[in-house]
C-alpha cells in the first residue's frame, strides 16, 4: 500500500530536444521566441516556481547544450543533457540522470508552453490512487 502522507521527492524532465520537422520555421519550435523568450522556457519557469518540484532535468538537442548552460543558475536545474534520435530516447536520457531519491517523475514537453501549477498538483494527487497520470487539454 502506498504511503499517502509523506511527500515524495519529485523530479521533472523538460524534453525540448525535438527536430521540429513539421514546424515550418528556420528555428526549432522549442526555441521559437514568443514575447522575446524561447518557448521551452515557459513551462520551465512554472516548474522552477512550483513547490511540488524538487529537481529539473532539461533535455536539449546536443548542439544547443552549451548555449543554454545558463540554466544551471537555477538551483532546481540539476542537469542539462542531450536528447536522442526519438522522443523516447530523449526521455530515457533525462531519466538516466534524475535523482535516485525521485519518488515521482513529471515529464513535460518543452514545446507545450501552457503548463500551470494546478496541472502539476492534479497529476501528483492522481498518483495517490494510480500508477501514472497524464494531463490532456483540447
Amino acid at each position: 500500500m502506498r504511503s499517502r502522507n509523506k511527500k515524495k521527492f519529485v523530479s521533472a524532465i523538460v524534453v525540448a530536444a525535438g527536430a521540429s520537422r513539421r514546424f515550418k520555421s528556420g528555428v526549432k519550435k522549442q526555441f521559437y521566441k514568443i514575447r522575446g523568450r524561447e518557448l521551452f522556457l515557459y513551462p520551465l519557469e512554472v516548474l522552477l516556481r512550483s513547490r511540488q518540484i524538487d529537481e529539473i532535468v532539461v533535455v536539449l538537442p546536443g548542439e544547443s547544450i552549451e548555449k543554454y548552460d545558463r540554466l544551471y543558475k537555477y538551483k532546481k536545474v540539476t542537469s542539462v543533457v542531450p536528447g536522442g534520435e526519438s522522443r523516447a530516447e530523449s526521455v530515457r536520457n533525462g531519466l538516466a540522470v534524475v535523482s535516485e531519491r525521485a519518488g515521482y517523475v513529471f515529464i513535460q514537453d518543452g514545446a507545450r508552453p501552457f503548463l500551470k501549477e494546478g496541472y502539476i498538483k492534479d497529476c501528483l494527487a492522481a498518483l495517490n490512487k494510480n500508477d501514472g497520470a497524464v494531463v490532456a487539454l483540447k
